[in-house]
């Protein structure tokens, strides 16, 4: 070994010992519990030489690897190029010296790093043998199957929401889908159900968009290889595309999305290649068919129709016979001919009806998003460009847009033609976004191929940095720059995506399924509980018996139900439906509401009495009750009399030694639908109940009561036996089984074995407001004496967390309410253990205290007008714009909301106009800033401002109208509370707003 191969090998024991000490910070922050012993200096440096040593011997092997192949002894410029293929390596290294802690970050930095020194290495090696070839056919391959087994990690297990659900029934019995049908999709899915893969049908089905996903990113490697750019930076381009948050959540399940960017990428590509002349003659025949392919899975393929024709207008306007053109036209019916599965499959759909014309047509058009389609509304809204440009930068940020105008800039240099065409295909995408309203998701994927085209562009901006003439070590360092934008793809977006777990629908389901429904019932839900309900019946043929139906409106839904009922068929309402008890007697029947039910006569015994009239005879609690996860509660009530007033249902759980640790708010009775002034008198009343039990609750025994007390009030109906809560069930609580993810990582030791892994605060309160700060801890080691760790919030004393409740965990939370501040500023939020000093990061010196973040006192919610909205949520500004309309015109309304920490969930937005009679004639139910900026995408401190149109109902009485704002969660129907100063509910909407209709 010379001089200059010996010091190659000293640097790359350096960078061995470098990524050595990144990867054991990574496996600590990553698991805790299995590599605690990382946290010691002898560890990390035991770990940080094995990979000094590895890091050159594994160089060394390749050499004598490659020697015999090649036949010729290494040079000192062989041993530098293979040396520089492992600056990737630099990637774990960066993890040792990041001051924040994000988990995921430092594996997928590590794993990364490692797989693209690999990789590099690889490619030197085949470079050398003469073997590039193998390379180039490989490639693809290997980033499908990258991209795949990413996909297939997160892939949901069971039957989704919405389109997904849809697809996947249909997929099953052959259906037809919304819109354009989607024929090529569920015939191409059909195939993946019968796949020997086991898990359920749903599963399979939710195959196909992993699998087409994986296609794309593979796709995405062949287009921008086409185009120019090395492989490195095509590789990691596609993989970008792969890891962003859009493309990510349609690979993982049942979408026809990620088989549209496929077939986009496809013709994109065969576009690109075409050969001037007669000579493309084979590869125009093959777009013809390919594109009328496309249009059965996807109408919007249709925006890229001007780079179709610019780009064969430029190679082959002049040269091609017109029996081509012929032959085109021809294999593009062809291809359209999918679109006949749609009359071949109506009449075993429809009782033996025939598919009409205008019906086919109004498939083949996509009539039903018609009404969405407004090119002309961008011109008047400047708005919808902020929508884009903001969708664009959500997936690859500020150095994505850099590069793909890089790319482009350097495209229209070298290629005028694919700088062109790339150009109007993603333009055409972009011209149709701005002019689809449509709410997100939907809205998100169809920009999915403007993101493939923007990753094309990147690649070739990254080309064209690593030909800038710099040091040898250029080209490998701009790669591993360029990686950092997959990777953190990666550790962003694995939570948003990964479906991996999410059974709730597949057990809320099956739960319903199992009730003592009555036989040949109709179940009337909503689109949220319908879904898997009658996936369980096409798919494992559960209860066929029920009829269950979703409807489109409310009116829709009270009709149905009166003509079932006069049928006299029994009847299940799995959706909210308004003074429904005013004609009919409820009962619950687990999560379903029975409408006119045959209800019991109440028996003599009972165990609580509310009031004078009210009877609570018996509470049943379902399963086990376990710290994290729901809990159904059946209450049996009884009225002796008429109830003068309407109660709600108030729940709470008290500790061995009376202390409330958990409260909820109240809810009407069976299911929201029967209020205690509408009750029967003499009859057993079924009520069911769900509560979700909070995750930082220790084991232990348990207390459960409830109340009846109206409505953001707490003077309720007296309990016999004095007070106002009534015991209903002693509950032994289990701990949680999963320990949630913390909002905010950290790495903090407070005494041998307890390691504090994150925590969840709010970025902004109100001055003197209570907030809560969750503590997500590790114990490694059992301790008969607890650690004592405080909590301080700014100036104001210590305050204990209990941890003596949690002594045989080993992953648990803790809940701690503290008091905001008076006065306005920034405070700290800090850990300390009395007497003992604590280790507040990895490898730093023990402190007295650790320091967890700057919280923010703001006094925005002191401005005249501001509502708060649960502590999440603080409006702000609400403004009528027309305040005075015309029946059936339109209400204007500009909102501005600030997010005082980032919402726990997408919750829905409502404005109703309420007339002179108290009713609603006119509303929108919406995500924020027109379906495309749901609350769970909201940073604190953000502030977002919208503008929301409502039309008054055209049969409107005329007169003075009221706004009616507020958010509420979907699934549950549950209402955001508004909030006092001081933290207590004072009501579950905003009541403003003077508005004038005119007859």
């Amino acid at each position: 070994m010379n001089k200059p191969q010996l010091y190659i090998g000293m640097a790359l024991a350096g960078l061995g010992g470098a990524y050595g000490a990144g990867l054991a910070r990574a496996l600590l922050e990553y698991d805790t519990l299995r590599f605690g012993a990382l946290a010691e200096p002898w560890a990390v440096a035991a770990l940080a030489l094995a990979c000094a040593l590895l890091v050159p011997l594994a160089g060394q092997l390749a050499n004598q690897i490659l020697q015999p192949a090649t036949a010729s002894q290494s040079s000192t410029a062989d041993a530098t190029a293979a040396a520089l293929t492992q600056l990737p390596l630099l990637l774990g290294a960066l993890n040792a010296g990041l001051p924040d802690v994000v988990p995921l970050r430092g594996v997928s930095l590590a794993a990364g790093g490692a797989a693209l020194a690999l990789a590099a290495r690889i490619a030197l090696l085949l470079h050398q043998l003469q073997r590039t070839h193998w390379l180039q056919r490989t490639a693809p391959l290997a980033l499908a199957l990258l991209a795949g087994a990413l996909f297939w990690r997160t892939l949901a297990p069971a039957v989704g929401p919405a389109d997904t659900f849809e697809f996947q029934v249909n997929v099953l019995r052959l259906g037809i889908s919304h819109g354009s049908g989607y024929p090529l999709y569920i015939l191409l899915a059909r195939l993946f159900s019968w796949l020997p893969v086991g898990g359920t049908a749903a599963y399979r089905i939710n195959l196909s968009a992993a699998a087409f996903g994986a296609g794309a990113v593979a796709a995405a490697y062949f287009v921008a290889r086409r185009l120019g750019a090395r492989p490195g930076a095509a590789g990691l381009a596609a993989l970008a595309l792969a890891t962003t948050a859009a493309f990510w959540q349609r690979a993982v399940e049942a979408e026809v999305y990620t088989l549209h960017v496929l077939l986009f990428g496809m013709l994109l590509g065969g576009l690109l290649a075409l050969p001037a002349g007669a000579a493309g003659a084979p590869q125009l025949r093959w777009l013809a068919l390919l594109f009328g392919l496309a249009l059965t899975n996807h109408l919007t393929t249709g925006v890229l129709l001007p780079a179709l024709l610019a780009g064969v207008w430029l190679q082959s306007r002049r040269a091609v016979a017109a029996r081509v053109w012929l032959q085109c036209l021809g294999l593009l019916l062809c291809g359209l001919g999918v679109y006949l599965y749609l009359p071949l499959r109506w009449p075993a759909l429809n009782n033996g009806e025939v598919l009409g014309l205008q019906q086919f047509m109004g498939f083949f058009t996509g009539a039903e998003a018609h009404g969405a389609l407004r090119p002309l509304q961008a011109i008047t809204e400047p708005g919808r460009y902020l929508i884009v440009g903001r969708k664009a930068l959500d997936q690859y940020g500020w150095a994505g847009a850099l590069l793909a105008a890089l790319g482009f800039v350097n495209l229209l240099r070298n290629n005028f033609r694919a700088a062109l065409i790339t150009l109007l295909a993603w333009g055409g995408v972009a011209a149709f976004a701005l002019s689809f309203y449509v709410p997100d998701p939907d809205y998100s994927a169809f920009l999915l191929p403007a993101h493939f085209v923007q990753a094309l562009w990147m690649a070739l901006g990254v080309t064209a940095i690593t030909r800038v003439r710099a040091w040898a070590a250029w080209p490998q360092l701009t790669l591993a720059a360029f990686a950092l934008l997959p990777l953190s793809g990666l550790w962003r977006n694995f939570a948003l995506a990964d479906q991996s777990a999410d059974w709730r629908a597949d057990r809320q389901a099956r739960s319903t399924l199992a009730l003592p429904l009555r036989q040949g019932a109709a179940i009337l839900a909503d689109s949220e509980r319908m879904p898997p309900l009658f996936y369980l019946q096409v798919a494992e043929h559960v209860r066929p018996d029920l009829d269950i139906s979703v409807l489109p409106d409310e009116a829709a839904y009270r009709s149905e139900l009166a003509a079932r009922l006069a049928r006299g068929q029994a009847v299940y309402l799995g959706r909210y439906l308004p003074q429904v008890a005013a004609a009919h007697v409820l009962q619950s029947v687990g999560g379903l509401v029975e409408v006119a039910a045959q209800l019991p006569p109440a028996p003599a015994a009972f165990v609580a009495q509310f009031g004078s009239n009210v009877r609570l005879h018996a509470a049943l609690v379902a399963g086990r009750p376990t710290a994290g996860s729901a809990l159904a509660v059946t209450l049996q009530w009884s009225a002796r009399q008429p109830v003068d007033g309407s109660y709600l249902v108030n729940f709470r759980l008290l500790n061995a030694g009376g202390d409330v640790l958990q409260s909820w708010p109240g809810a009407v009775p069976v299911g929201r639908m029967y209020p205690t002034n509408a009750w029967q008198p003499g009859v057993l009343i079924a009520d069911w109940h769900e509560l979700q039990l909070d995750a930082a609750l220790p084991g232990g025994q348990y207390v459960l009561q409830a109340a009846l007390l109206p409505a953001f009030g707490s003077a309720g109906l007296a309990v016999l036996d004095g007070g106002q809560w009534a015991q209903v069930a002693a509950l032994q609580v289990q701990p949680a089984a999963v320990s949630p993810a913390p909002a905010a990582a950290a790495l903090q030791r407070y005494a041998p074995g307890l390691w504090l892994r994150g925590f969840d605060a709010p970025a902004t309160v109100l001055p003197g407001a209570p907030f809560d700060v969750l503590l997500h801890w590790t114990q490694l080691t059992q301790s008969a004496q607890p650690a004592t760790v405080e909590v301080l919030a700014g100036s104001a004393g210590p305050v204990r967390v209990n941890l003596a409740a949690h002594a045989a965990a080993q992953n648990f939370t803790t809940r701690t309410q503290l008091r905001a501040p008076a006065a306005a500023g920034e405070f700290t939020l800090a850990l300390q253990t009395p007497g003992a000093s604590a280790t507040c990061g990895w490898l730093q010196w023990p402190r007295s205290q650790c320091r967890l973040a700057a919280l923010q006192v703001t006094l925005r919610g002191n401005q005249p007008g501001a509502v708060n909205f649960d502590g999440q949520l603080l409006l702000e500004q609400f403004t009528v714009l027309t305040p005075q309309v015309q029946r059936g015109g339109e209400v204007r309304i500009a909102a501005q909301w600030y997010a005082l920490r980032q919402p726990a969930a997408d919750y829905t937005e409502f404005v109703h106009l309420l007339g002179p009679d108290g009713l609603v004639h006119g509303q929108v139910d919406t995500w924020p800033v027109q379906g495309t900026r749901p609350t769970s995408s909201w940073q604190a401190g953000s502030t977002i401002i919208e503008e929301l149109v409502l039309r008054v109902a055209p049969d409107a009485p005329p007169g003075a109208y009221t706004v009616e704002a507020g958010w509420y969660l979907l699934a549950t129907l549950q209402r955001l509370p508004v909030l006092d100063a001081t933290g207590a509910t004072i009501d579950d909407k905003l009541l403003t707003g003077s508005l004038q209709v005119a007859p």
